[in-house]
């Protein structure tokens, strides 16, 4: 075993005992390091054979391996235990993977990074790689506190999963804490807790402003950024739902947030936006306790007459047709 690896290591058992506690939370230094989640069950990231560098708890909340990648292997219904970030240091890497029905490519090489949103599955993930290596951190709850990026970033990951993106100052603060681990933390767990703070920061803003990438390479949004999008329009339909309104709750720019949603959803914004008007307001009508002149007002809409007029071009009848049809 290489010898940075015996002392971090050893580091380690002097400062921590027990294991991950069954929440998922790092309250320990065990030295069985990162792990993944395959069909429900936990398993190594790698074997100790592969295991360059390994942090122990060095600090609260995060752990770091540093790896040495097989050249190849394939994984059925993976996940990770925690957030995970991941830059490969050296030699390349093509990884294929499945989720959500949909399959996609990304090539890695030197200064690549990629970001997995905890518990994030993988119907299937495989890799080709060419003398690849990599530090991977993982991100975790701070005892009964949420995790880092969940603090940062307001909410849990915006985007689920990110492979083959390049951020300077991201990678910056991962070597820098990998030479911490490698010289054995000698200025203590102060320094080591205020850069893994500072990843946690930067990828959460990372997670709020950087869009998914949908398997044919178009920006997209997750599809926790779309539900928290609806959310909004659905509470609001009296309010201010313009784009710029919108790009707002989504962090983006409106352009780019414009662009985003198109192809996530299929619909621009302000066709979203009057299809949740016209869902709305039909279940109003079915409902029967409102007028349709009231029903307009309430979905938002300035005037009758343009109420009825989108619902008909929407639905294909008339709202008082709607209402009728409802037996009320």
């Amino acid at each position: 075993m290489d010898q940075r690896t015996v002392v971090a290591q050893k580091m380690s058992h002097e400062r921590d005992s027990s294991p991950l506690d069954g929440h998922g939370r790092y309250n320990d230094g065990d030295a069985h390091g990162l792990e993944l989640i395959i069909a429900g069950e936990r398993r190594p990231l790698c074997p100790p054979g592969r295991v360059l560098l390994q942090s122990g708890q060095f600090w609260r909340g995060y752990r770091m391996q540093q790896v040495r990648l097989p050249a190849t292997g394939a994984l059925v219904d993976v996940s990770m235990p925690h957030h995970r970030v991941l830059l490969v240091t050296a030699g390349s890497c093509e990884v294929r993977y499945v989720s959500r029905g949909q399959g996609a490519k990304r090539r890695l090489s030197v200064g690549s990074l990629c970001f997995v949103a905890r518990r994030h599955l993988f119907t299937r993930m495989s890799w080709k790689s060419i003398q690849c290596q990599a530090t991977v951190v993982d991100i975790a709850d701070l005892d009964s506190e949420p995790s880092p990026i969940d603090t940062f970033g307001g909410t849990d990951a915006l985007f689920d999963v990110f492979l083959g993106f390049k951020d300077e100052a991201a990678a910056s603060l991962i070597r820098l804490m990998s030479a911490e681990v490698e010289s054995g933390c000698p200025t203590g767990a102060i320094h080591g807790e205020a850069l893994s703070l500072a990843l946690a920061s930067r990828i959460a803003s990372l997670c709020q402003s950087i869009p998914a990438v949908s398997p044919h390479g178009t920006a997209t949004l997750s599809q926790k950024r779309v539900q928290s999008i609806a959310r909004y329009v659905e509470s609001n339909l009296t309010g201010d739902l313009s784009i710029d309104a919108l790009a707002k709750v989504a962090n983006m720019s409106a352009f780019h947030f414009a662009r985003c949603f198109k192809n996530t959803t299929g619909l621009t914004p302000h066709q979203f936006v009057t299809n949740q008007r016209i869902g709305t307001a039909k279940a109003m009508l079915v409902a029967g306790k409102h007028s349709i002149r009231d029903i307009a007002m309430l979905v938002g809409f300035s005037s009758h007459s343009h109420f009825a007029a989108v619902y008909r071009r929407i639905t294909g009848v008339t709202p008082r047709h709607s209402g009728r049809s409802s037996g009320k």
